[in-house]
């Protein structure tokens, strides 16, 4: 991601242009890409989203981030099937299936992992800590201890999994 010089860089995180470009990808995609240009090769391809395991505290966890994905794979020739934000998941269910030729997606694999696993994470705990206080409300006090750039979405996967504010 970017150039090692730093110092027209305010903040050290990606902007959506370089998101949506790939790049912050893994090396290897990369090299993937070019290999398969080289050889003119782009296979139609079908990837699944899933979690093997789950956060630690129950059977289930609550999808949160897919409105991100869904953006990130406007625009390509990708066909995309997908629950919606605060669905339940279950071990090695699917949450989203992409159709399409592998270039397409390539350098977006991590991009689309990191938007679902953390917010899915942030939204898990709230649900089962809204679950715990029943009827009580409850707030997130989380924010101080992520990077100002993911506040919005730490915030939002908290409300998707049940807190107040």
């Amino acid at each position: 991601m970017g150039d090692p010089d730093e110092k027209d860089r305010a903040f050290h995180a990606a902007s959506p242009e370089e998101i949506r470009a790939g790049r912050v990808a893994e090396a290897y995609l990369a090299r993937t890409r070019e290999v398969l240009e080289a050889r003119a090769e782009n296979p139609h391809v079908v990837a699944e989203v899933r979690a093997a395991e789950l956060p630690p505290g129950g059977p289930w966890a609550v999808v949160c981030g897919m409105g991100e994905v869904l953006s990130l794979l406007e625009g390509r020739e990708v066909d995309a099937d997908a629950v919606p934000d605060g669905s339940l998941l279950y071990p090695e269910e699917p949450v989203l299936t992409i159709a399409a030729r592998y270039l397409e997606i390539c350098e977006l694999e991590a991009a689309i992992v990191g938007m679902l696993c953390l917010p899915t994470g942030v939204a898990t705990a709230a649900a089962r800590y809204a679950r715990a206080a029943e009827d009580r409300p409850i707030y997130p006090f989380g924010i101080r201890r992520v990077h100002p750039a993911l506040v919005p979405v730490v915030e939002r996967a908290a409300f998707v999994g049940g807190c107040h504010g």
